[in-house]
């Protein structure tokens, strides 16, 4: 997708970077922990090497640390690298919350007549306050007023998101909103990808009843400790990926333009989802 052309795309740019940046940091620590078990197999291989010089020959500390740091890889590769994986999760719920909101402001940005709708106008501040903020400020005000007004926060999954979509109306109509249909398996995969993290957050990772319930397919008893294996970070990108991609391709539909269907195997035709008309 041409990202260069359209700033109100740019938000995504930034997601994806995000995504790209967090699947590498947690490959690599993978790999890292890997990498320190071997190593003190090298170093035991050089110290059985009689031609070895003395000067490459691992010394005793060395080896204590190595060995300190393969019994730790070891631990967490067998754990399943809990507070890596969960780190990693929160930090991506994070950005996808940052991306509507970028996203959001960034549309109001390229269709001035988004400003007209009825949720912006309930928008209050005093003039003052408006003409010290800067055009991007100004409009991250209205999206935050918006989100207090809709009580966003009381939301769950991309309920969340999407009753901040259909407030922003980029032909100033009802009719073009950027709310929308999501495929239900991306619905369900976040929603459940929200309760993780907010119980990652406030409860330690520590499962209790309400994460239970609410997400009965985790199998989980309240007391057990969340673990995240790496398979399941990929699957928690891949849906955000996609659910942000369906929000891009309303945007696309409503200006006429073609939308974008290609995803992951895991979320086959997850794009192929009802989108609004042209409005412009």
């Amino acid at each position: 997708m041409e990202i260069k052309g359209d700033k109100w795309l740019q938000p995504l740019k930034r997601l994806i970077e995000h995504l790209n940046d967090t699947l590498n940091v947690v490959s690599l620590a993978h790999w890292g922990a890997h990498f320190s078990i071997e190593h003190v197999e090298l170093m035991e291989l050089a110290l059985s090497d009689e031609l070895a010089s003395d000067d490459v020959k691992p010394t005793s500390e060395q080896r204590a640390d190595a060995e300190k740091r393969a019994r730790f890889a070891i631990s967490e590769l067998e754990r399943g690298f809990p507070l890596l994986h969960g780190q990693a999760l929160m930090g991506m719920w994070g950005a996808l919350e940052a991306f509507i909101e970028d996203f959001c402001v960034a549309c109001m940005m390229s269709f001035p007549d988004s400003l007209r709708s009825a949720a912006v106008k309930k928008v209050k501040i005093t003039l003052s306050d408006f003409m010290e903020l800067s055009e991007s400020d100004r409009l991250k005000y209205v999206v935050t007023e918006i989100q207090r007004d809709k009580k966003v926060g009381l939301r769950s999954g991309v309920t969340v998101f999407e009753d901040l979509l259909n407030s922003i109306e980029i032909n100033g109509e009802p009719a073009g909103c950027l709310a929308g249909e999501v495929d239900r398996r991306i619905k369900d995969r976040l929603y459940e990808a929200q309760q993780i993290r907010n119980t990652l957050a406030h409860r330690g990772g520590i499962a209790d009843r309400r994460l239970c319930d609410a997400c009965p397919n985790l199998q989980m008893v309240p007391g057990q400790r969340i673990l995240l294996d790496l398979d399941y970070i990929r699957t928690v990108d891949s849906a955000i990926r996609v659910y942000v991609l369906t929000v891009v391709n309303r945007v696309l539909s409503l200006t006429g333009k073609p939308i974008q269907r290609k995803v992951s195997p895991e979320f086959e035709g997850a794009l192929d989802v009802k989108y609004p008309p042209s409005v412009i």
